[in-house]
């Protein structure tokens, strides 16, 4: 395996990247860009091994979560959402650039985000950035205790919003650095399936075997890192999960 420097795939790796697509009958051509796949795979690798730290999330979580209440006031500042956007770590800007790709074409007919949503962000208007960053920013939102003002006393209770998978003010652990937990290595498939979207223009197909391409894929990312002292069933048993949560969504 590489040093943490850099995860890199090798020849056979990638031949083996190819046959996943081929498997799902993914169609070939000049304009498929297999390298630039390849790397988004890579990275993804690379932010789970380092096993994101604290800080690091809790600042890009602030950022996003900062854009989604800016979405929400009665004059919503632009400029702000603008370089908070220009701050955001990869796994941010992932996260946006995967959600975009199906959102941004139905919010505005005939428009893409194929250089990614940052680059679409900058050329945007005003009121179709706050638009897009209200739908983006967040998935969704859960109503949770108001805060302590001590005497057994609470503020009301508040919307928070579901941002990179984590509601402040809820019962939920913030991730921690360290040895990846089945939350990251689910984070890892998220992040797979958000690469073969934005690489192949299509979701991939739900299953928690190999028999799938994005499942092959999977299972072979799994084994690469040696996740576990039993990798096909630590790949068996994140697929089942983000099966689970795909047709909950759907």
């Amino acid at each position: 395996m590489p040093d943490i420097g850099g995860f890199r795939l090798d020849d056979e790796q990638r031949k083996w990247v190819h046959g996943c697509l081929k498997k799902a009958d993914i169609p070939f051509g000049e304009r498929f860009d297999l390298d630039g796949f390849v790397s988004r795979i890579e990275g993804t690798i690379d932010q789970f091994r380092r096993a994101v730290p604290r800080r690091i999330f809790r600042e890009e979580h602030d950022a996003l979560r900062e854009i989604w209440l800016l979405t929400h006031k009665t004059d919503p500042n632009p400029a702000r959402m603008r370089r908070l956007l220009s701050r955001l770590g990869r796994r941010a800007r992932l996260a946006l650039d995967c959600r975009a790709e199906i959102v941004i074409p139905r919010l505005f007919p005939g428009e893409s985000v194929k250089g990614g949503f940052l680059a679409w962000a900058k050329q945007a208007e005003n009121a179709k950035l706050v638009t897009a960053l209200e739908a983006l920013s967040a998935d969704g939102g859960e109503i949770v205790k108001g805060r302590s003002r001590g005497e057994d006393k609470r503020s009301r209770p508040r919307l928070e919003p579901r941002v990179l998978g984590f509601v402040r003010g809820s019962a939920q652990r913030q991730p921690k650095g360290g040895r990846p937990s089945e939350d990251a290595r689910q984070q890892l498939v998220m992040f797979l399936a958000c690469d073969w979207q934005l690489a192949t223009g299509q979701t991939p197909a739900v299953g928690r075997s190999d028999k799938s391409g994005f499942g092959d894929l999977v299972h072979s990312v799994f084994q690469w890192l040696e996740i576990s002292d039993d990798p096909t069933e630590a790949a068996t048993y994140a697929l089942r999960r983000y099966r689970d949560e795909v047709k909950q969504e759907s």
